[in-house]
């Protein structure tokens, strides 16, 4: 799992079968179980438990027009139902007492606006209340309060009943005492029918802000993910909830652009590579930093055992390995381009000695002594890089744990679209790497992936990420983060070179393909 703002482990979703509290698994069927329930529940598990009851009605409160400042509370109301998710993480990872509210009560914006809808204020109070659990003197009774908001949001919708309204949210709240408290956060926000015939329509409005798209895009992947019990990193929602109150404040386009930087600093954070990428100014190209070699000498010397291992195992067609073997190109790449890159080198040995190692074992390739022989020099490589580098070697510690999904047709062609702009902006070695890794991406996620761990509700496989791509989503993120600049921007509309016959690239186009790709990857986590 990644890590990121203030180094919260399995900052992707919760771990299963992680100590918060007691499992609940009590079957709750009126308000005074559901209060005694709530009484014996840690305050994460309260939190938790108010933050589900106020997003099955959330969509009540996200109306983007229809009265001046719709969307203005929209996005409050986003704030607090994202706000109070981040809580009940945070309190399942450190178990912390919030003693105030500073941190956590996302209440800056007044809404005394004429017009408002009775049910837009009330969704609104609901994620709001659902906050304050985390840090009310009294967790249980502020967790019920929250939940009646909820059913009250609920009973103000447009359209149905009233009373099965108001009961069906309920209903659905006290479900939740039968779930594992370590799941509340990542099983599917479910709603009774009832719930979502009420619901349904109003989500589905153009006019709501998980439909309306613009500024509101991020919105409407993290509510989706959330509801399905899938949640976006807790970490990436956790700077999110601390962007400034004068930003929140200056409107839905400002937190936007917010997002898409913290989004950009999130993969670039979580993906941490020694060296990186530069925007040389005198000639308007991005190019590759090497990062420095620590041992020379000693890394010289690995290099010319794995060119003599690799000579000895091509030499013996019985080996199962030719030049046109994925691991014989990748080794030879390495040696004739990469002899001054330390973390390149420890990333194509770790990936060549994974890629042996499966083969062996399923027995695609024979256990020969030349094999194993370039098995070990490659592994000797890298661990000889991360021994004298300890960059190098937390970096691979990070990355070992990083799972993502497998990449669809959508995302593959996007980077595939992408490849011509990624190189016009970048110098040959750099544009050369990513139409390699590209290359790598748009074959490899075709076919299917021995190293799926598990299928998930999303249609897909999450598995262990390749170096490949762990590289290439660092690259773009880094590239996202410097394109960000005025100086970046100017030099690209300004340069004859982005204006050549081949393609035509402008600074405002270029950063907005890469957000867009960026949110592409963030999806994936």
């Amino acid at each position: 799992m990644l890590r990121g703002v203030g180094e919260v482990p399995a900052a992707i979703g919760i771990v299963r079968g992680a100590s918060w509290g007691k499992v609940t698994g009590m079957a709750v069927t009126n308000g005074a179980q559901f209060g005694e329930w709530l009484e014996g529940q840690p305050r994460g598990v309260c939190v938790a438990v108010a933050w589900r009851a106020a997003m099955r009605v959330l969509p009540l409160g996200l109306s983007v027009s229809g009265f001046d400042g719709a969307d203005a509370l929209a996005l409050a109301t986003l704030r607090a139902g994202l706000t109070s998710g981040v809580a009940a993480f945070r309190l399942q990872i450190d178990k912390t007492e919030f003693a105030s509210s500073s941190k956590w009560d996302a209440n800056t914006i007044s809404f005394e606006v004429p017009g408002i809808g009775v049910a837009d204020g009330a969704a609104y109070a609901a994620a709001r209340s659902a906050g304050r659990v985390a840090y009310a003197p009294d967790k249980s009774n502020a967790a019920l309060h929250a939940v009646d908001r909820a059913s009250n949001a609920a009973a103000y919708a447009p359209t149905g009943s009233v009373i099965i309204a108001r009961a069906s949210s309920r209903t659905a709240a006290y479900a939740d005492a039968k779930q594992r408290a370590t799941e509340l956060l990542i099983e599917e926000i479910s709603r009774p029918f009832a719930l979502e015939d009420i619901i349904a329509p109003v989500a589905n409005d153009p006019g709501n802000a998980l439909r309306f798209g613009g500024p509101w895009v991020f919105w409407a992947e993290w509510y989706h993910r959330a509801m399905a019990g899938d949640p976006l990193p807790w970490d990436l929602q956790e700077a999110i909830a601390l962007i400034p109150d004068h930003t929140w404040a200056a409107g839905p386009e400002a937190v936007a652009e917010e997002i898409r930087r913290l989004q950009f600093a999130f993969v670039s954070k979580s993906l941490p590579q020694a060296g990186g990428i530069e925007f040389d100014v005198d000639v308007g190209l991005f190019r590759k930093v090497v990062a420095e070699v620590a041992r020379p000498p000693l890394l010289r010397a690995t290099l010319v055992q794995v060119e003599g291992a690799l000579e000895d195992v091509l030499a013996d067609p019985s080996n199962g390995l030719h030049e046109r073997s994925r691991e014989v190109q990748v080794l030879t790449r390495m040696l004739d381009r990469f002899g001054n890159d330390p973390q390149r080198i420890e990333m194509d040995c770790t990936s060549v000695y994974g890629s042996l190692t499966r083969q062996l074992a399923s027995d695609e390739l024979p256990p020969s002594e030349q094999n194993l022989a370039l098995r070990e020099a490659v592994d000797q490589t890298a661990e000889g890089i991360r021994a004298t580098d300890p960059d190098i070697a937390e970096n691979r510690r990070i990355l070992s744990e990083v799972r993502v999904r497998q990449m669809g047709e959508d995302g593959i062609k996007a980077f595939e679209d992408a490849l011509p702009v990624l190189e016009a902006v970048s110098e040959e070695e750099l544009g050369r790497e990513f139409r390699e890794d590209i290359l790598f991406l748009s074959e490899q996620m075709r076919l299917p992936d021995k190293r799926i761990l598990k299928a998930d509700e999303r249609n897909s496989g999450i598995r262990a990420a390749y170096d490949e791509e762990i590289r290439l989503f660092k690259r773009v993120a880094d590239m996202a983060i410097l394109a960000r600049t005025g100086e970046t921007i100017h030099k690209i509309d300004g340069s004859a070179i982005y204006k050549g016959a081949r393609i035509a690239v402008t600074g405002a186009g270029f950063l907005a393909m890469l957000g867009g790709i960026v949110s592409l990857i963030i999806g994936l986590f």
